[in-house]
């Protein structure tokens, strides 16, 4: 085969007219092509590296933004590690065991913790009382077995009033200490109470400061969120975009070989028309002693058949020689995986793209019902703090209400014990058998000298008692303040009843005298010492009366019916 393409009849058959169209200069056209094709193959593979770099470093950006907004939610869903260490810096047994922990286990462990430690607390202040308890009681055993030696160590008997006074004094000192020590108690409870405020204002700002945050990381969100669905609208634009472009290169290309197949069509066509057919008799007279068997026919015919097709498929490739169509034939297959995987990759990129719309979509509808449930959060809040204002102010008036009421209790108490530390030496029975000194304008003279002589001898006889009872006792204070008002009214009755006896005239005007003798010098003292004058209990004898309302409780039933009005409306 070769030596008849090679041969006189090969070049003008297959159209080479030049004799000196070498196998040298054939290699050297085949190494140009190849040399074009491999800076083709550069190009495309600089392209390439280009593209996959540009897709590479953007899946990065997603894949870290991606990250961030999983840390964010996280952070939202379960807490904020960072603050929790913050917050844990001061106490170092709790830093070591929950440093790394959900701030929800945290917070449990702590809760149970302050609970256990309460508890502790509880029972050492139960120890402390009942210890306290127990030396009161010893105290006081001690002191009655040393009152008990010291009565057998005396020879002489003792007075009674002076035992009942030391008896009065020491129950007195024991009442004081005890009082010391409840005082004591509710100090510390006092205490407590104040740390339990602080600790409880310290946890209402942390949970503001936590809110805050909360709301800052749901409009990062938010704001992510939206960046996110613009790239998703730009890749999603550009993806079609590309997609358009593959597909015009596509059918460019099908036109483009369409083309090619019909100009290699007709050329060969019109190349068979210009083939010279030999008329040489002599010629023919050879060929036709040549004897062929039918199988050599059939074989040049398939040899010519497949000439055909690779003629064909060489000008339609555009080869120099048949050794070119497998490369070609191996680029294509290459260049057609590559187009297959790139369509696979661009359908897995879209479908994730897809996914993230959605999760985006999903999370903007979440993030818009949270802000509604946040605004109705926040008009309940304020309407609450409003409303914890006014209880306030309500509660910081009935305890200045209530001081007052308080101090003006201590000062009627006050004075009620001074009145009756005046009227000490008055007793019950000293008003028996006496009537008031107007009946006796109507008696007979003998009768009030009578009358006379019997108050003298009972006066005798109450000072003799005073002065000489054995079985004299302190009159106990009661605490309760109408009970001491009744002592009072008693005994200014008692002394109205006394002071009721008949006075001679001159005794009285030296009575009204020395009365306004005495008002005079009280009046120019206090006048000249009002300046230099100590701070002193005042004791007025004041009525209240409950009936008539006071400036205080008319403001407060105005501010009632105002606050009651704003409610409704």
């Amino acid at each position: 085969m070769d030596s008849k393409i090679l041969s006189v009849r090969g070049f003008q058959k297959h159209g080479i007219k030049d004799d000196r169209w070498t196998i040298k200069d054939k290699v050297n056209q085949y190494k140009g092509v190849l040399r074009l094709y491999d800076r083709d193959k550069k190009l495309k593979a600089i392209e390439a590296a280009k593209i996959q770099k540009f897709v590479s470093r953007e899946l990065q950006n997603v894949n870290s933004e991606v990250k961030e907004c999983r840390g964010i939610l996280n952070e939202v869903l379960c807490g904020d590690k960072r603050r929790m260490r913050n917050i844990l810096r001061d106490h170092r047994d709790l830093q070591l065991a929950y440093e790394n922990h959900y701030p929800d286990i945290v917070y449990d462990a702590v809760f149970q913790d302050c609970n256990l430690k309460r508890r502790q607390l509880d029972k050492l202040y139960y120890m402390r009382r009942k210890k306290m308890k127990e030396f009161f009681d010893l105290k006081f055993e001690a002191t009655t077995i040393l009152n008990q030696l010291e009565v057998q160590n005396c020879s002489h008997e003792p007075d009674r009033h002076q035992q009942k006074i030391a008896s009065l004094y020491q129950k007195l000192v024991a009442n004081k200490s005890a009082a010391e020590t409840i005082r004591a108690t509710y100090q510390t409870i006092l205490n407590i109470l104040e740390k339990d405020t602080t600790y409880s204002t310290a946890i209402i700002n942390a949970l503001k400061g936590d809110r805050i945050e909360q709301c800052k990381v749901l409009m990062r969100t938010t704001y992510v969120g939206q960046l996110a669905a613009e790239n998703l609208d730009d890749i999603r634009i550009r993806y079609e975009n590309f997609s358009k472009d593959v597909l015009k290169n596509m059918k460019v290309r099908e036109n483009s070989l369409k083309i090619i197949r019909t100009r290699v069509d007709n050329l060969w066509s019109d190349i068979k028309k210009l083939v010279r057919v030999e008329s040489d008799i002599k010629y023919m007279g050879e060929i036709g002693e040549e004897k062929k068997t039918s199988v050599e026919e059939d074989l040049e015919k398939q040899i010519e058949s497949l000439k055909d097709t690779f003629e064909r498929v060489k000008d339609a490739l555009q080869a120099r020689s048949y050794d070119g169509l497998l490369s070609r034939f191996k680029e294509q297959a290459r260049q057609r995986a590559r187009l297959i995987g790139q369509f696979k990759t661009s359908l897995s990129k879209r479908d994730a793209f897809l996914n993230k719309k959605n999760s985006a979509e999903l999370i903007l509808a979440d993030l818009k019902h949270s802000m509604l449930t946040t605004g109705q959060y926040k008009t309940d809040r304020k309407e609450m703090l409003e409303q914890i204002d006014e209880e306030k102010q309500r509660e910081l008036e009935f305890i200045d209400l209530r001081k007052s009421r308080g101090e003006l209790l201590i000062d009627i108490k006050a004075v009620l014990q001074n009145m009756l530390a005046i009227m000490v030496c008055v007793k019950p029975d000293w008003g028996v058998n006496q009537k008031p000194g107007k009946d006796g304008k109507k008696v007979r003279d003998k009768r009030k000298r009578m009358e006379k002589r019997k108050q003298k001898r009972h006066r005798n006889e109450i000072a003799r008692k005073s002065n000489n009872d054995e079985n004299y006792q302190l009159e106990k204070v009661h605490p309760d303040a109408l009970v001491m008002f009744g002592d009072v009214v008693k005994k200014a009755t008692i002394l109205l009843e006394l002071s009721n006896f008949e006075m001679p005239p001159e005794n009285e005007e030296k009575a009204q005298n020395l009365y306004h003798n005495y008002v005079a010098k009280y009046q120019t003292d206090n006048y000249h010492n009002r300046l230099h004058s100590d701070v002193r209990l005042s004791i007025d004898h004041e009525v209240n009366d409950p009936t008539v309302f006071t400036r205080a409780d008319i403001k407060f039933q105005s501010k009632q019916i105002v606050e009651m009005h704003t409610k409704f409306e």
